[in-house]
């Protein structure tokens, strides 16, 4: 049988451990405490990888694009001169000149005519016959019932933009490409009339030996809705469609 004091003294012994296993509960909780705190700072401070922003796709990174050739010299600072003998170079040599037109100033067009077409295009001419066609391929594709005067066009602050987005060529015989670029314009007349549509250009290549010591010139302008028995199919002017390549300009690389 314990004693009195032995009773005192395995009681006091008790208190002591319950104290210290006490004191260690509470560290334990406070680490714990202090870990959860720093774990929720540093996910404040840092954002996982799928909250950044993606970036917006570039055009350049699909194999399958057409990236056309940049020529050899660029004639006035802005039109692309000077393409390879090859198909590519011929196809390239029409984007660049399809692009150019995106204007509806006589003068303007007579420049990149005289470039593109290999010979001297004056503003009689461009007035006579290009602009002239465009007025009726502007009368063709626009909206139905839409007004539009093609003696008035164009008239002061009309516009007309260009904007190649597919290519497909073949190749008739040597130095001779036909090529065919499916677009989307911007087209207002500067009366009244506005409206975006899907176009395909069409020209025909071919190599001048003359011209800039060798290049590829427009030979005949050949839009398939100038075709005789043209018939409208809607699947031509779907970028999807394989007869296209999508093109792919270098400028996009560095933000367009």
């Amino acid at each position: 049988m314990s004693t009195p004091a032995q009773v005192a003294e395995h009681a006091a012994r008790n208190r002591r451990r319950l104290l210290i296993g006490g004191a260690a509960v509470v560290v334990v909780i406070a680490m714990l405490v202090g870990w959860i705190i720093g774990r929720g700072s540093s996910g404040d401070a840092e954002a996982p990888p799928e909250a950044s922003p993606s970036a917006s796709p570039n055009p350049l990174a699909d194999p399958d694009s057409f990236i056309p050739d940049g020529g050899q010299e660029l004639i006035g600072g802005q039109y692309p001169a000077g393409f390879p003998h090859t198909p590519e170079g011929a196809a390239s040599a029409a984007v660049h000149e399809i692009r150019s037109m995106s204007t509806n100033d006589p003068e303007a067009l007579a420049e990149i005519a005289t470039i593109y077409y290999g010979n001297n295009v004056t503003i009689e001419a461009v007035e006579k016959d290009l602009l002239w066609n465009r007025a009726r391929e502007i009368e063709m594709t626009k909206p139905s019932g839409a007004p539009f005067d093609v003696e008035l066009f164009p008239a002061p602050g009309s516009y007309y933009f260009i904007n190649p987005i597919g290519v497909g060529w073949e190749e008739l015989e040597d130095g001779i490409i036909e090529v065919h670029v499916l677009s989307e314009d911007e087209i207002g007349d500067g009366m009244g009339l506005a409206f975006t549509r899907t176009y395909i250009h069409g020209r025909r290549m071919k190599w001048d030996p003359q011209v800039r010591g060798g290049d590829w010139v427009v030979e005949q302008v050949k839009d398939p809705i100038f075709e005789d028995f043209y018939v409208f199919d809607a699947d031509e002017y779907d970028l999807d469609n394989p007869i296209w390549t999508p093109i792919a300009f270098p400028e996009w690389d560095e933000g367009e």
